[in-house]
């Protein structure tokens, strides 16, 4: 009948649309990670981001990985219109937006705060050069063979 799927094609259907799933379900997991990376860069818990980052790189593996699968599987169902996978390829299109967009936002933060410390350490030396300056060197006496002597630091 015309518009329907013939029977050849119902298997790659549902081959993409599994592939499409797991794809989503990982995007899932990628954002959720991001979220929480989102969260400790906010509130400055640098330690939280070697863990996170880590994990986040194991899910990219993971979609990486299972590409291939998914062009595959792609190819054989080219040409269906089949509403699922096109529900499932707008949600990872949409996962996928939402992520880059923290990945975006995360990075400017993560380059402000950087250029603010790299600011407040520089304050810091100055600070210090001045009262260093002020007070002259530091000398500090010793006894030595019952000689008292100067030294310099």
């Amino acid at each position: 009948m015309p518009g329907e799927p013939d029977r050849g094609e119902e298997p790659a259907i549902g081959r993409i649309i599994g592939r499409l799933e797991a794809r989503v379900a990982l995007l899932n997991e990628l954002e959720a990670l991001t979220r929480r990376r989102g969260d400790a860069i906010a509130k400055e818990r640098f330690d939280a981001l070697g863990r996170l980052d880590d994990a986040r790189d194991g899910v990219v593996r993971r979609l990486v990985a299972t590409s291939d699968d998914l062009e595959a599987a792609a190819r054989e169902a080219a040409g269906s219109a089949s509403p699922e996978a096109i529900r499932l390829v707008g949600e990872a299109t949409e996962l996928l937006r939402r992520i880059e967009e923290a990945d975006r936002r995360d990075e400017d933060i993560l380059r402000k705060n950087s250029q603010r410390h790299r600011e407040e350490i520089e304050r810091v030396s100055i600070a210090d050069r001045a009262t260093r300056a002020y007070h002259g060197p530091k000398t500090t006496s010793a006894m030595s063979s019952g000689h008292r002597t100067e030294h310099t630091a």
